[in-house]
């Protein structure tokens, strides 16, 4: 890990509330989700768990940070929407600071019925939204109305037909996708209003 690179880890585990842990045996292989990991215990922030891996159950290090708190299993999709809805419960006020707009609310729609899709690698031919043919900077100024825009220098490039297939990677590769977005950094707003808007594609 590089020095801003650590830098910046330790900045984010310092002004946080609470910081999401990821089950899964990538994110514990990963030297720098175990370095952020242990500051965070250091500093006795309040540690939230999502299981990424199906039936992963952390040993070693990752273990004892979990220990018996809560956990939040995101690894089966079919029952994403409920556990989604049950973390944000969990969550509360915590992080809000007063500031409203720093807080993501949660439409009563969050189960709206998604797209069904057909593999791993590709959208169903089913999926007609018309966010398939957006441009580059059309997908940058979604990023923006959903207050994400910070997010451009990630996803750089990305048209409307390539945000859709990030969408099936999301529905049959969860573990990839949110270790994805761990591994690069992302908030837990970040990837709450993500999935947000996601949701609305």
């Amino acid at each position: 890990m590089s020095g801003s690179i650590l830098e910046a880890m330790a900045d984010a585990v310092e002004k946080a509330v609470i910081v999401i842990v990821c089950l899964s045996q990538r994110y514990k292989e990963s030297p720098n989700c175990r370095t952020e990991a242990e500051y965070t215990f250091r500093l006795h922030k309040d540690i939230i768990a999502l299981r990424l891996q199906p039936r992963y159950y952390p040993d070693g290090w990752l273990g004892a940070l979990v220990g018996n708190k809560l956990v939040f299993d995101f690894s089966n999709w079919d029952k994403y929407d409920v556990t989604f809805k049950s973390l944000v419960k969990e969550l509360g006020d915590r992080g809000k600071g007063g500031r409203d707009e720093d807080f993501v609310d949660v439409p009563e729609s969050v189960t709206a019925t998604r797209h069904p899709m057909t593999t791993a690698l590709g959208p169903s031919h089913e999926h007609t939204s018309s966010s398939a043919i957006w441009s580059v900077g059309e997908v940058n100024k979604w990023l923006q109305n959903n207050k994400i825009e910070h997010l451009q220098n990630w996803l750089h490039d990305i048209d409307g037909s390539l945000l859709v297939e990030y969408k099936v990677m999301r529905k049959n590769a969860p573990e990839t996708f949110y270790s994805m977005l761990r591994d690069n950094g992302f908030t837990l707003l970040d990837i709450l209003r993500l999935n947000r808007a996601m949701n609305q594609l």
